[in-house]
């Protein structure tokens, strides 16, 4: 919280969290990368579907498709073979990650999107979609056949996570000034938040009825903030939050010396003109 500008006739005081700011622009810099990948299910479809005519004669698409970017492929269905498990090694590690294969004549056609980072080979999801594409393929009596890609909760929740960080600290980042007029009487407080939305509320300075410093303590800490009592009991913080962190008390005590004064001196004037 800030004085910048002091004149007989205007006084405007900011408060900007700096702090918060700072940490606001750190971290989604940083989480850009992690959101993407958490909202990529959202924006990605993955489609094996298959049609048989009769017998052996018909087709398998493989769709794929992530933010502006689609893929198709199609396989006839005759060249189809068997749907299996594979063991595929992580950067040369001893980690693993299994992977379904679609065997034809021309060779294996990786499904990239049905894969776990699970070693075991007992594992349920891959054997239910293995079988399931196996059963389409030995069966003449299946006409069709759908495997698409789920949205994992996991995802979800990490994606959710990540924007309320976010919104939280474009929320607490918010900017807030006063603007005190003499030659208008007027006092106009200004508060933008979320980066965009902006509030305004005008009151004459000869409504104000008194300047106070504020003293709390939360949680073992004290917080410090000005407020402003307005006619009919109304109130008007310079921060809308207490701010340990942020509002000191020496810097807060003397904001308020100044406004109080200020204000004093423009109510004198009204008072003997």
């Amino acid at each position: 919280m800030a004085i910048v500008k002091h004149t007989d006739a205007q006084l405007r005081i900011r408060f900007v969290p700096k702090l918060i700011s700072m940490l606001f622009g750190f971290c989604t810099l940083l989480l850009i990368p992690q959101l993407t990948k958490a909202l990529s299910p959202l924006t990605r479809a993955h489609v094996l579907s298959c049609e048989r005519f009769t017998g052996n004669e018909g087709n398998c698409k493989l769709l794929g498709s992530e933010f502006f970017k689609t893929e198709l492929r199609k396989i006839p269905l005759v060249q189809m073979r068997k749907a299996q498990i594979i063991k595929i090694p992580v950067n040369n590690s001893e980690s693993v990650y299994q992977q379904i294969v679609l065997l034809t004549q021309k060779g294996g056609v990786p499904l990239h999107f049905i894969r776990t980072d699970k070693s075991n080979l007992e594992t349920t999801e891959l054997n239910v979609i293995a079988l399931k594409i196996n059963n389409f393929i030995n069966d003449k009596k299946q006409n069709s056949l759908i495997v698409h890609q789920g949205t994992p909760f996991i995802d979800w929740v990490f994606a959710g996570i990540i924007l309320l960080n976010v919104l939280w600290l474009a929320a607490s980042s918010e900017i807030v000034t006063w603007d005190f007029d003499s030659s208008r009487d007027s006092m106009i407080y200004k508060r933008r938040w979320l980066l965009f939305f902006t509030t305004t509320v005008e009151h004459s300075l000869t409504d104000i009825v008194s300047v106070d410093f504020e003293e709390k303590l939360s949680q073992g800490l004290k917080a410090y903030r000005v407020k402003l009592l307005i006619a009919k009991n109304q109130t008007l913080p310079l921060k809308i939050c207490y701010g340990s962190y942020f509002l000191r008390q020496e810097n807060t005590k003397k904001v308020t010396e100044v406004i109080a004064r200020f204000i004093k001196k423009r109510q004198i004037v009204s008072h003997t003109s």
